[in-house]
């Protein structure tokens, strides 16, 4: 078994140890890590369209699509050099394949073997997820030069792997195209027109489909989609989630349903500039019962301002109660009614889901302060829509985690607070105080300085600076729900001492280069849109 020519990080190999199949997953990150990461030079070669669409090679019925740009432009060049601390970030790289492809192949030379060929994208595609075997993938990309590309291609394909299995590569023919494939595990590879595809027979099959019928870029679903998100992208993944999990019956049925709340497609586009990293992305055809509201409300920005990780979901006891229902609407679970199996949760431990969260919790925010180890802190703030509801479920609650958790529990009385308890345990060295306070909010803390930070709310992370420049970023009327700021994560690193070892001292040096990181949302009807920004310095 053997690797194909693309593979991990953006490196290219000519042995290929294992089914490429299984490494062509793998290699949609690849593309858009290396996309990101670096400009890759393709010069040389004549007779081809290296800006061609590769979408025009893919099967319109594929339900995953992802595409990078290998010639993103200067911004993207100036932000990889700042990630990479390269001045020339794409000989770096360059360098790296040629290292690694020489193990197993001497005479390999970038110059000579990719650069006369290589176009300006590449794509990923998924034919169809299957059971009980390998599903069908393959990667396409425009060339420079068709003749260089098949030489180089046909080459590694007939190229013995590393345990010096031959591979049986035969001629084969579809609709009058002829492809080569190594019958020891059904991959191949192809020149159509001016691409290179290479994958699975039935991907190389359904490429040359697209050509002479129906392809993804005449596809109107793919259309929009591709528009939502801006087509001038460095990467570009699409989804259609509608057809994703079609051919794996019952379990396929079961898993649609679960991710219901992204809609029918789904989109994302990787772009960036010398000072962030950005990604957008579109969920389009969602069930407005799907999910909540496209933030989660004011419980975000009134989270604690010394926090220095926060996560905010909107409506989470609606969200829970839609999980609940689709749960029992899947039928009998193990022989058992899923209803008799909430009933029977009821009996033993005294809590029901339905009663004791999700009728009554409205917007949560988490969040995790500290930038010492003896000063971390977290927990969550959560809305009520029924106060009267949350204080009656807190006892429950308490008996729960007691049953569960092999924890005590203690009454909590102090200012601020309608109704609590603070849960300890000798194997739990923090205590964890779960109260209703006097406001009307729901608050779950760890430490008592969490407790202290959480009761007060005339110091709230909407008045932080890091917080208010990121949230700023989103733009578009976007609502942050998830915000990280790295300096107090770096001091925390420094604190711990923890820098002194290898890898972490590695990781350390790549926090150094960020700021911080913002995401959020928005609802337009049943369009729900995403952005995330990654700050760079």
């Amino acid at each position: 078994m053997r690797r194909p020519p693309w593979d991990g990080l953006g490196r290219w190999y000519v042995a290929r140890p294992m089914s490429l199949s299984a490494r062509l997953l793998r290699s949609a990150a690849g593309l858009l890590a290396a996309a990101a990461v670096t400009v890759l030079a393709a010069c040389g070669g004549s007779g081809g369209d290296p800006s061609a669409d590769p979408a025009a090679l893919v099967p319109a019925r594929a339900p995953v699509y992802v595409e990078a740009n290998l010639k993103p432009g200067d911004d993207v060049e100036e932000l990889a050099q700042k990630l990479s601390g390269e001045e020339d970030p794409g000989g770096a790289i360059k360098r790296a394949i040629e290292k690694e492809a020489r193990e197993n192949d001497k005479s390999f030379k970038y110059a000579d073997d990719i650069e006369p060929w290589l176009g300006d994208r590449a794509a990923f595609f998924l034919v169809g997820l299957r059971t009980g075997g390998d599903s069908p993938v393959g990667l396409v990309m425009p060339t420079e030069d068709a003749d260089k590309a098949k030489e180089f291609l046909e080459r590694s394909l007939r190229r013995a792997g590393e345990d010096g299995e031959k591979p049986q590569v035969v001629e084969r023919t579809h609709r009058d195209t002829k492809y080569l494939v190594d019958t020891s595990d059904d991959e191949g590879v192809a020149i159509i027109d001016d691409y290179a595809v290479f994958g699975s027979d039935a991907a190389l099959k359904g490429a040359i489909d697209a050509r002479e019928g129906e392809s993804l870029s005449e596809s109107s679903e793919y259309d929009k989609a591709r528009k939502s998100v801006e087509e001038d992208k460095v990467g570009f993944v699409y989804v259609r989630l509608s057809q994703l999990f079609s051919g794996l019956g019952p379990q396929g049925a079961a898993a649609r349903q679960a991710l219901s709340g992204l809609g029918e497609t789904f989109a994302a586009g990787l772009d960036g500039d010398a000072n962030a990293i950005k990604v957008d992305s579109t969920s389009l055809g969602v069930d407005g019962e799907a999910v909540g509201p496209g933030g989660p409300g004011k419980v975000f920005s009134q989270l604690p301002a010394s926090s220095w990780a926060a996560a905010g979901v909107a409506d989470f006891g609606g969200q829970l109660q839609r999980a609940i229902e689709q749960f029992t609407q899947l039928g009998a679970l193990g022989g058992q009614d899923p209803e008799q199996l909430l009933d029977q949760l009821e009996a033993q431990l005294g809590i029901d889901p339905r009663r004791d969260l999700a009728a009554w919790m409205g917007d949560v925010g988490f969040f995790v302060f500290g930038d010492k180890p003896a000063e971390l802190g977290g927990g969550l703030v959560a809305t009520t829509k029924d106060a009267a509801a949350t204080r009656r479920s807190i006892p429950r609650l308490a008996t729960f985690l007691e049953r569960v958790a092999n924890v005590r529990s203690r009454p909590l009385n102090r200012g601020g607070v309608d109704t609590g308890v603070t849960l300890t345990a000798p194997q739990l060295p923090l205590p964890i105080h779960m109260a209703l306070t006097d406001d009307d909010r729901f608050i779950v803390a760890v430490t008592d300085p969490a407790l202290e930070q959480t009761l007060r709310t005339t110091d709230p992370l909407g008045e932080n600076q890091a917080f208010k420049d990121a949230a700023g970023a989103l733009g578009g009327g976007l609502e942050p729900t998830f915000f990280v700021d790295f300096e107090p994560i770096r001091s925390l690193v420094d604190a711990t001492g923890a820098g002194d070892d290898k890898n972490v001292a590695q990781i350390r040096k790549g926090l150094d280069k960020l700021t911080t990181l913002v995401a959020g949302t928005k609802r337009e009807g049943e369009t729900a849109r995403g952005r995330l920004v990654v700050g760079v310095r």
